[in-house]
This record gives C-alpha cells, structure tokens and sequence, in this order.
C-alpha cells in the first residue's frame, strides 16, 4: 500500500505526530508553571511566616520601648503646658529620639542573637521605617532652616508624626497579618488627621492634643507590643 509522502518525504502521518508532541509539551509547560506558582506561594507565606516569629521574638520589645518612651514624654509634656502654660516644655520631644535610639539599638542587638535569618519580607517591613526615618530626618532639617529664618514650622514634625507611624504600623500590621498593629496604625492616622483639620479650622486644642498623641502611641505600640510578645510566650 502507497503511503502519501509529505514533511520533507516523511508519511503524511508525522504531522499529526509532531502536533501531538508539540501539544504534550505545551501541557507540560503549563503544569510546570502552575506548580512553579504554587512554590512561590509557599515561598511567599514561609517568609511572612519567618518574618512573624522574628516579629515574636523580640520585636514586641522594640515596640514597647518607643510606645512607653513618647507616651510618658507626651503626657508630662501635656501636664506641662495645661499646668504652667509655657511652651519651653516643648523642648521635651527631643527626648523622644534621645531616648528611643540608643534603646532601639540595644533592643535589637538583643533580639539579633535570638532570632531567625532575614527574609526579603523583613528587608521590606524595615525599608518602610527606614524611609519614614529619613522623611523625619529630612523635615527637621527644613524645620531648622525655617526656625533660623523665624519661622515656627516646627509643629509640622507634630502633625505629620501619627499619620506617617500609623501608617508604617498599619503597613507591617497588613503585611505580617498582625490585627492589633492594623487597628493601632489606623488608630493613629484617624487622631493625626483629626489633628490636621483642627489646625486648618483653627481649632484650639493646646496641650490637650498632646494626650491624643500619648493615647495614639499607647494603642499602636504598646498594646500591639504586649499582644505579640504574649503569642512569642504562648508558642515557647
């Protein structure tokens, strides 16, 4: 029996044959990258996973720290001015970072010795603080530039604190599924919009406003702080 030849003189029936291998390894593509998808969900959610147990593992205390440090701050800051009515107690926030860095830094040497690798989930949760740092650094300095000038700009650096630290907590909440840091962060940008729009109606709100602030600090870090430090106990 004559066969028809074609593809370069090869029966008519390779081209079906080539087709259905062509075909095979098409389906074998696809279900390679469906599984290539399934290992980097699992990468993902093992890195957000990491990421919570070096949050648990000494993190709450960093928290804590700067929660109880401006809180404290705040409220004698408050006491201050409602009492004695001189704004030279203003003076006290920059005991806020005096005290607060080099306790950071103890914190997380401490925490370093104890905790797991880091993950690129970590690099992003420290590059959202590191550029709500830098924004900080940066307004001071302009804050600075317009007090030589005699320009008061410096409660610019008091209004822009809670919605910038609340949305970084909320930010780190959202990303490492922690609700309580969700809550506080919002918490935070709620009052520090609040503040904002007193200060355009012109709103007087002297020294009370500094007890929001304490109240702000109190619920987005250091509630959050004590929840994750009593889930890094519960799970040792």
């Amino acid at each position: 029996m004559h066969h028809t030849k074609d593809f370069h003189g090869y029966p008519f029936y390779f081209n079906y044959i080539i087709y259905f291998i062509n075909h095979f390894n098409k389906l074998k593509k696809m279900k390679e990258q469906k599984l290539s998808n399934q290992e980097s969900l699992d990468l993902i959610t093992t890195m957000i996973q990491n990421s919570k147990k070096r949050m648990e593992l000494g993190s709450g205390n960093i928290l804590i720290a700067w929660g109880y440090v401006t809180t404290i701050i705040a409220l004698i800051i408050g006491c201050g001015l409602l009492l004695t009515n001189n704004v030279l107690w203003m003076w006290l926030w920059f005991a806020i970072p005096a005290i607060g860095y080099p306790l950071h830094y103890f914190l997380a040497k401490k925490k370093e010795n104890k905790t797991l690798a880091k993950t690129t989930v970590d690099n992003y949760i420290s590059g959202i603080w590191a550029t709500i740092g830098i924004f900080f650094a940066i307004l001071m300095i302009i804050c600075f530039i317009f007090g030589m000038n005699n320009y008061n700009a410096w409660g610019t650096m008091f209004l822009m604190t809670l919605p910038c630290c609340g949305f970084g907590a909320t930010s780190t909440g959202i990303i490492l599924k922690e609700k309580s840091l969700i809550i506080g962060g919002m918490t935070s940008m709620i009052i520090g919009a609040l503040f904002i729009i007193c200060y355009i109606c012109q709103i007087n709100i002297f020294g009370y406003d500094t007890f929001a602030f304490a109240l702000s600090f109190a619920v987005m870090m250091i509630i959050p702080g004590h929840i994750i430090n009593k889930k890094a106990k519960a799970k040792c």
